[in-house]
């Protein structure tokens, strides 16, 4: 497999690719680089020799004057997303808040935290959850189809 180091136009930064790549994104400014267009600096045959060829590049671009880039900021992140959790995760929780419960507590309390109708929560993967919770000794049932944590 052969390598070539392309630079940017947009920010005058090398950047290692594989020879038979269309298009790449520059890791620093994001631009989309057309591969098959940009003037190869350097080649190389492995990755080892790829990134001494980069840093090389690099160092004779920006050592002789040639425009730089200036470190600006990425783009915003975003605010993680509350993990997903799911119908075990749930029931635990929710055996924790009440001392005792059902199936159709836990239904309820499902359709209000995802927002949906009760009838839109599948019932089968809740007994599921509720089931494996019991053979592996994190729950037992009072009586029938009533719940606790063990």
């Amino acid at each position: 497999m052969s390598f070539i180091v392309i630079v940017c136009s947009k920010c005058k930064w090398a950047r290692g690719v594989k020879a038979a790549s269309k298009r790449v994104k520059c890791t620093y400014c994001g631009a989309t680089i057309d591969v098959q267009m940009a003037r190869p600096f350097a080649s190389a045959d492995n990755e080892m020799d790829l990134a001494r060829a980069v840093g090389e590049v690099n160092e004779n671009l920006h050592k002789h004057g040639k425009k730089t880039v200036e470190v600006r900021p990425g783009p915003a992140k975003e605010q993680p997303r509350p993990k997903f959790r799911g119908e075990r995760e749930f029931i635990i929780d929710l055996a924790q808040k009440k001392k005792e419960f059902t199936v159709d507590d836990v239904l309820q309390a499902l359709s209000e935290s995802r927002g949906i109708a009760v009838q839109a929560v599948d019932r089968e993967k809740v007994m599921k959850a509720v089931n494996d919770l019991l053979m592996k000794g994190y729950m037992i049932e009072t009586k029938y189809c009533h719940y606790r944590l063990a």
